[in-house]
């Protein structure tokens, strides 16, 4: 809004208006600018909230996927090249997503498919709990070897488009009460 407006609406409401030097309009004293200002949170992006929420809840998992994007892995950048901006039969994948209690890799939500980059440093127990929380949610999960996207990119790419085929709805389902 226009400062301008937002004088002529607080001469309207009988209010002065807030200036920088902390007089009113007419000069004879008025709120002061700088004591509206104090009370609002201006602190740089991303701060403030994160630091209330802590690591648990819905808001520590979302500050977890952010920091997961900003700082992908050199496989998880290369498979990202073949899967964004709908270049997979336009399929709309999105990455370090969270889902229940984890942040996924990547997933592409309209198919209910979810892909897994594995390094060394996963263990079969905790993937098997992962996965089972995972297909919980009504997800198909799927895996893959960091050494295997390196490798054979073009592989794991088919494997992709073969699951997105096999796990996507039909274009044209039938009303309800009309199935055979």
């Amino acid at each position: 809004m226009a400062a301008a407006a937002v004088r002529r609406r607080r001469e309207v409401d009988g209010r002065r208006p807030l200036t920088p030097s902390g007089r009113g309009a007419d000069s004879s004293g008025g709120r002061r600018y700088d004591d509206h200002v104090r009370h609002l949170n201006l602190s740089p992006r991303g701060r403030g909230r994160r630091e209330a929420a802590g690591e648990g809840g819905i808001n520590g998992r979302i500050e977890r996927a952010r920091r997961l994007r900003r700082d992908q892995t050199d496989v998880e950048r290369l498979l990202w090249s073949r899967l964004r901006n709908r270049q997979l039969e336009g399929w709309k994948f999105r990455r370090q997503v969270p889902v229940e209690r984890f942040v996924v890799d990547f997933l592409c939500a309209d198919a209910r498919l979810v892909i897994e980059l594995d390094g060394g440093q996963h263990t079969a127990d905790v993937d098997a709990e992962r996965m089972r929380m995972i297909e919980s949610c009504g997800y198909f999960v799927i895996r893959f070897w960091n050494n295997d996207v390196l490798v054979n990119l073009d592989g794991v790419v088919l494997r992709i488009i073969e699951a997105v085929r096999a796990n996507a709805p039909h274009p044209n389902p039938l009303p309800h009460g009309e199935r055979e």
